[in-house]
């Protein structure tokens, strides 16, 4: 795995349902995928051409994520195909150049960036059908998820609230 990776990723606890949960090596590579996915567009070379990667998507080779997956190039491009067919990515295989991989959905899962949504890598500005509202509307949404989040510690610790009087080292 390179070493200068930085940053987070979101993960959502529905990827528990998720056929790729199943198997702890699929588990990998998807979050593998999610990791090296561009959080804003970038420029880079490939083959000594300058181009240009949009936010989700990332720059590769079968014989790299076979090296960094530590699992054999068929087994990547099955795993891969896999993602692809279930509508998780898509791949742009381009020859002698690698395969360029588009997370799809990428900004429905990873969120706001300073500047707006993140577009999926569609310079229209759409992110595949969900329309994420306005910053007040996720800030509002995040708010009540930490009031329910607090509401339930509340309610586990008056579980294990001693009745008055009863001492944690009283005599049995």
């Amino acid at each position: 795995m390179p070493s200068n990776s930085r940053g987070w990723i979101k993960m959502h606890r529905s990827i528990m349902e998720n056929w790729v949960f199943q198997s702890p090596a699929l588990f990998r590579a998807w979050c593998y995928v999610l990791m090296k996915a561009n959080h804003q567009k970038a420029k880079i070379i490939v083959k000594g051409n300058l181009q240009t990667i949009e936010t989700g998507q990332f720059w590769t080779s079968y014989r790299t994520l076979s090296r960094d997956l530590e699992v054999s190039q068929n087994t990547v491009r099955r795993w891969f195909t896999q993602f692809q067919d279930d509508g998780m990515i898509s791949l742009q295989p381009m020859q002698g150049c690698g395969t360029l991989v588009t997370v799809c959905n990428y900004g429905l899962y990873q969120g706001f960036s300073g500047d707006g949504w993140y577009t999926d890598g569609h310079t229209d500005g759409h992110t595949d059908g969900y329309n994420a509202g306005t910053l007040t509307d996720v800030m509002t949404d995040h708010e009540q998820e930490i009031n329910n989040d607090k509401e339930c510690i509340k309610n586990e610790k008056k579980k294990y609230i001693a009745p008055p009087g009863y001492g944690h080292f009283s005599e049995v």
